[in-house]
């Protein structure tokens, strides 16, 4: 049986919390209070060492960590690609501010609203699959690991709330769209798609904790 370290817990609340560093730029850049540009170059370059010093240590010390990262990331990113395509439909249906746009205008320190270019779509994309939905995977992964699929559900049900109660959402203008209980409802389901695909994925992929296959998780790959 696999016996959690005092270090497996500590580099796993180090990962998580820097997943969350560029996250919590994009929700901190309204106020005022920072620029994402700058954010990014000095907390989000860090965070991103953190994360391969913690992805080095798995690999080398603790499978179960290593494998419910890149599971839980990989999760992440195909449950943003259905929020991605329920996105891309209400944008064309309803008029919805395209969040790819918004955050690739954020991350070059432009406005949101500014015009769109390929640059711009480059930048948001990769932000938004990497650096958002992605790093969402990963960090339910490594908080809940093996729990039932549909607790995936209420997670993507709180990440709903945290972009619903966030500044960005109302910065790029989603409430005072006229089909704005539509749009509420059309991310809310989206994001419960997202929940349920990145819950039946870490569900069914992430290594158990106890019993023979934890035991092989735990062992190094190079010893």
């Amino acid at each position: 049986m696999h016996r959690e370290r005092a270090t497996d817990f500590w580099v796993s609340l180090a990962t998580v919390v820097a997943l969350f560093a560029p996250i919590w730029g994009v929700l901190l850049q309204p106020s005022g209070l920072i620029r994402l540009p700058l954010y990014l170059l000095y907390l989000g370059l860090p965070a991103l060492a953190v994360v391969v010093g913690a992805l080095v240590y798995g690999a080398r010390r603790n499978r179960v960590l290593l494998n419910r990262f890149l599971v839980g990331y990989a999760a992440g990113a195909i449950g943003t690609l259905a929020i991605t395509l329920l996105m891309v439909l209400g944008e064309r249906a309803m008029a919805m501010p395209s969040i790819v746009v918004a955050l690739g205008n954020r991350v070059l320190g432009r406005p949101p609203s500014a015009p769109a270019s390929a640059a711009v779509v480059a930048v948001g994309t990769l932000y938004h699959f990497g650096l958002n939905g992605a790093a969402w995977g990963a960090a339910y992964a490594l908080l809940f690991g093996k729990v039932p699929w549909w607790q995936g559900i209420l997670f993507g049900f709180f990440v709903w709330a945290v972009l619903v109660l966030s500044p960005p959402f109302y910065a790029w203008g989603f409430p005072a769209m006229a089909p704005g209980p539509l749009a509420l409802a059309l991310l809310l389901l989206a994001h419960f798609a997202y929940g349920g695909l990145v819950g039946l994925l870490v569900y069914r992929w992430v290594f158990p904790e106890v019993g023979m296959e934890g035991m092989k998780a735990v062992r190094p790959l190079y010893a």
